[in-house]
């Protein structure tokens, strides 16, 4: 075999060991769900604080709601002098 066509043979297996690797790893990833916990996990961090103002899940941060503080509410406001 020439020069030539040894470099298109290695060129060939080479491919060949990317394709099965690049198959194997995407079988895994699908099979594990990894990216959907990839992108779950910070998702409940971000929706906690976009809900709740909180960087917890929001299921949990809801008691930290600034709505769920114990408040007294004046129409009036605050007289001048106190």
């Amino acid at each position: 075999m020439n020069q030539r066509g040894q470099a298109i043979m290695e060129a060939i297996l080479i491919l060949a060991l990317l394709v099965s690797i690049g198959t194997l790893v995407s079988s895994q990833f699908r099979q594990n769900e990894l990216i959907g916990a990839m992108v779950a996990q910070p998702w409940l961090r971000l929706s906690g604080m976009l809900q709740n103002g909180v960087w917890a899940d929001p299921r949990q941060s809801a008691a930290y709601h600034p709505q769920q503080l114990a408040r007294k509410v004046s129409t009036r406001g605050e007289e001048p002098g106190r």
